[in-house]
């Protein structure tokens, strides 16, 4: 469950050394999972391409190095994107239609007031367990909608059948649902098509089965 997240595909040598300076993957043992998968005719839902919990500090730093500054906006949203492209493209190539559809973004939703800036009905983090959330405080407070309208130019662009679901738990909780609907609203208005008509980015939502 864990193999397809960034602290797991990300190099972070092989990174530093980019010339381009964009991330750079390290997919062995994802592809052992994904290529099994494709072996036996079975689909995968890729789980996930952002992720604030146990995201590796590193990623945003100027040449990834934590003893360095953190790298400005534009770069790390460089950087979300050229991870995103990287992720969904490297599968969908060397596994055509096996990835039926990836979890963009996961767990973006606060659990307690204490989480989310006030008026933000959306809800979406600042802190997790006391700690900050490291793309809302260095990519910003769109990550979220960013985040779905690079994996949707991606897919858009490989011409791919690959669906694109928010994911959360405690779904059930009349709060936390709200703020779901609110920033599934935000996120299919984000962006607009050549009429100025907004971009469903987002298809549905995943509901963690923790009850």
């Amino acid at each position: 469950t864990n193999e397809l997240k960034a602290y797991s595909l990300l190099d972070e040598w092989a990174s530093r050394a980019a010339k381009d300076g964009m991330p750079v993957m390290n997919y062995r043992l994802a592809d052992e999972m994904v290529g099994w998968a494709q072996q036996n005719g079975l689909k995968v839902r890729g789980h996930v391409l952002v992720w604030d919990a146990y995201m590796t500090q590193w990623f945003f730093h100027e040449g990834y190095d934590t003893s360095k500054p953190i790298a400005d906006r534009e770069t790390l949203k460089l950087r979300m994107q050229s991870y995103i492209e990287d992720v969904i493209c490297h599968f969908e190539d060397k596994y055509p239609g096996v990835g039926y559809c990836w979890d963009v973004v996961n767990e973006a939703i606060g659990d307690s007031d204490s989480e989310y800036k006030p008026g933000d009905s959306r809800h979406v983090r600042t802190m997790r367990s006391g700690g900050s959330n490291p793309f809302y405080e260095y990519v910003g407070d769109d990550y979220v909608e960013l985040a779905f309208y690079y994996a949707w130019d991606t897919v858009e662009l490989l011409g791919a059948d690959i669906k694109l679901f928010y994911n959360d738990y405690n779904m059930f909780h009349m709060k936390k649902r709200a703020a779901a609907i609110e920033l599934v609203k935000s996120i299919n208005a984000y962006a607009t098509d050549a009429d100025g008509k907004p971009i469903q980015l987002c298809d549905g939502i995943g509901m963690q089965g923790y009850i």
